[in-house]
């Protein structure tokens, strides 16, 4: 999950199948930023995304969407909200991840946001069925707020509020510019994760 497009190949990602008289969920996807620096989250967050069942017959789903702060070792934080779509039909087409508010959400630096997409399904008679979404950035348009679009655009979710990322110093190619000065501003950060990703000496004299 970035903040920014990175031109990824529009593509579906298929539930595993589920067969019987059934009533279950099932996850197919997650998207997990970068990691945040440490603020409070006010506001709401939605999003839009294609879902198609692979048949209708005997068989009712919706999607379904859970939001999670995750902890710098993979550890679930908390679970902000979650969320269902309308039900799904055979054809892969846009459904809101309906607006939910989400209020005073504490993030300490390093903590991550994961956006886990799926489908709750009820089967009723001895059939298999599985659940598709379509994933990417590669089209010129983003998917409308609506629940009828069929054409291929990009699937997105977003927070009203602008979320603050951890400070990154990127080796040579971005490194972060330190100003000399009489008085600074300190910020809090940590070298978790940092590896000698360039070979001595490219960076000058220093490298991480």
């Amino acid at each position: 999950m970035s903040p920014t497009k990175d031109a990824s190949t529009l593509t579906s990602k298929t539930s595993n199948t589920a067969t019987g008289i059934a009533i279950g969920k099932g996850l197919i996807d997650q998207w997990v930023s970068a990691p945040l620096a440490a603020q409070t989250i006010n506001g709401t967050f939605t999003g839009q995304a294609r879902f198609n069942v692979s048949n209708v017959t005997s068989t009712t789903g919706t999607g379904f969407v859970y939001v999670r702060v995750i902890n710098a070792n993979g550890t679930v934080a908390s679970e902000v909200t979650s969320t269902a779509t309308s039900n799904v039909t055979a054809t892969l087409t846009n459904r809101t991840l309906i607006s939910v508010p989400i209020t005073a959400l504490a993030i300490t630096q390093g903590q991550r946001l994961c956006i886990e997409l799926g489908w709750s399904y009820n089967i009723a008679a001895a059939v298999s069925r599985t659940c598709t979404i379509n994933r990417g950035s590669s089209s010129g348009t983003d998917l409308a707020v609506d629940n009828f679009t069929t054409t291929a655009n990009n699937p997105w979710v977003q927070f009203s509020q602008t979320l603050l990322f951890a400070p990154v110093n990127d080796d040579c190619a971005s490194p972060t510019t330190l100003t000399p000065g009489a008085t600074c501003t300190p910020i809090t950060s940590n070298i978790q994760y940092a590896g000698s990703a360039a070979p001595a000496g490219a960076c000058g004299a220093c490298v991480l």
